[in-house]
């Protein structure tokens, strides 16, 4: 059975899982936060009280499809990074545990490789609609792109490397 060498590793394992807990539940109250303010938007669009959202309103009211498109992409995007918070967290978890080469882990892993492949297609979509239309609702206008197909792949040869680690321990254990 792997064990982490020494208390210091430990302790930067249960660090980072904490981080990563703590990151999603800030993600998942963002995701609520976006939610009520587009709710707000489409509830009070038209209200001339709230001048900065009537002409945000006015603007989308022009592109609904557009709007509706960057929404549910928009969405996808923090939907999909919490996916990868919790997975990492649960990954991690499970190393503090000295569980590192396990069918669950491999399990974590896949998640977060999917995750980051519906992100890079989901953001993708924002910055094609951002490049054609400047419509400027979006977490990203296409600049982190690159960046998440090389942590798509990274993320992939790490399960590659993970999947290949849990058969060579299921074939030790079944050896002895």
């Amino acid at each position: 059975m792997e064990r982490m060498k020494s208390n210091y590793e430990k302790s930067i394992v249960r660090g980072l899982s904490v981080l990563s807990y703590v990151a999603f539940w800030a993600y998942c109250g963002l995701m609520i936060v976006v939610m009520g303010a587009i709710v707000f938007m489409i509830s009070n669009g038209d209200n001339s009280a709230h001048p900065t959202v009537a002409r945000a309103f006015e603007v989308a009211g022009d592109h609904v499809a557009i709007t509706s498109l960057m929404i549910v992409a928009l969405y996808a995007v923090m939907a999909l990074r919490s996916v990868i918070l919790f997975a990492v967290y649960q990954m991690l978890r499970e190393f503090y545990q000295d569980h590192i080469f396990t069918a669950l882990n491999l399990c974590y892993i896949r998640r977060c490789t999917y995750a980051f492949a519906g992100l890079v297609i989901a953001d993708g979509i924002l910055a094609i609609i951002w490049h054609f239309s400047k419509y400027q609702i979006g977490l990203s206008h296409g600049q982190s792109i690159v960046t998440e197909i090389l942590a798509w792949l990274v993320v992939y040869t790490i399960y590659v490397i993970f999947q290949r680690g849990v058969k060579l321990k299921q074939e030790n254990e079944d050896f002895v």
